[in-house]
């Protein structure tokens, strides 16, 4: 359990909660068969693809809290979690792991709906991207001290393409002023590897000025602190950016997501230099 990464306990959380109000979470796992996982899953899966549907309608932010069955990856991970819990029971079960023979049976028939990949971007040589950047630099100005503080974290994950437990977790002692780069930790990582970024002119003053702002908000800028500390989350984190992208979305009429923005830059790296692996380091 000390290897997960943040992202993956929260992910196992979820599921936890999730699963609770099916009649899977009460059934003795000598009883768990591939009938059981049938009438658990193929429900989710085919809410789940209903609900995608009716998103590519309409388009916009996805709407969050509507449990496994309103996201096919969601349901896609309760699967994973239930198939893991499974192998690592020590319980009395069946021999064959239902979870793992239900998927594959899907797989064959192709009935099993797969995770959409979205290919966004950030169109910066576009007027509506342009507006996008000026208007997410404006936010960072804002009187609120917390939104203010997700816009300059937003705005770094444009210059650092991080993801967005990287970015939400650095802390003062992980920002090398002196040195110019700034550390994702490796317990934070998906590689579990420090990731070291070099700070340019603007992130350095974006930093200094963060450091003045928490100070001046009440905020403690201790080693041990993070640098976008989040006073209305019980984690004292961020763990929604979106009330800042959804301002730029009425804006603009830019939907456009932290990860989008890593591929953004990674995009305009890759049309530099013509390199997958200068785009990787």
């Amino acid at each position: 359990m000390f290897t997960l990464r943040p992202a993956t306990l929260t992910d196992r959380k979820q599921v936890l909660r999730w699963m609770r109000k099916m009649d899977l979470w009460a059934t003795p796992l000598v009883d768990v068969d591939v009938a059981l996982v049938d009438k658990t899953f193929a429900p989710l899966f085919a809410q789940a693809e209903k609900t995608r549907r009716a998103h590519r309608e309409t388009g916009g932010p996805k709407k969050r809290g509507g449990g496994a069955g309103s996201d096919v990856a969601a349901v896609h991970k309760c699967l994973a979690h239930c198939n893991t819990a499974w192998n690592e029971a020590t319980a009395q079960k069946a021999a064959a792991n239902p979870f793992s023979a239900w998927r594959v049976a899907q797989r064959k028939s192709r009935k099993l709906p797969a995770v959409g990949r979205r290919t966004t971007m950030l169109a910066t040589a576009s007027d509506q991207g342009v507006a996008w950047l000026k208007g997410l630099v404006e936010l960072c100005d804002l009187k609120d001290p917390a939104l203010a503080m997700v816009a300059d974290y937003v705005l770094l994950s444009v210059l650092w393409g991080g993801r967005k437990t990287e970015g939400s977790l650095i802390r003062w002692r992980d920002v090398g002023f002196g040195d110019r780069e700034v550390c994702f930790s490796a317990e934070n990582t998906k590689g579990i590897k420090n990731h070291y970024i070099p700070l340019t002119p603007w992130s350095l003053d974006i930093l200094r000025d963060r450091r003045a702002k928490n100070l001046q908000a009440g905020w403690s800028v201790e080693d041990a602190d993070l640098v976008f500390p989040y006073p209305h989350s019980a984690s004292g984190r961020i763990e929604d950016y979106r009330p800042i992208t959804r301002i730029l979305l009425e804006r603009t009429g830019l939907w456009i997501g932290l990860h989008d923005l890593r591929r953004t830059l990674a995009g305009s790296v890759f049309g530099s230099v013509k390199d997958l692996g200068t785009v990787a380091i």
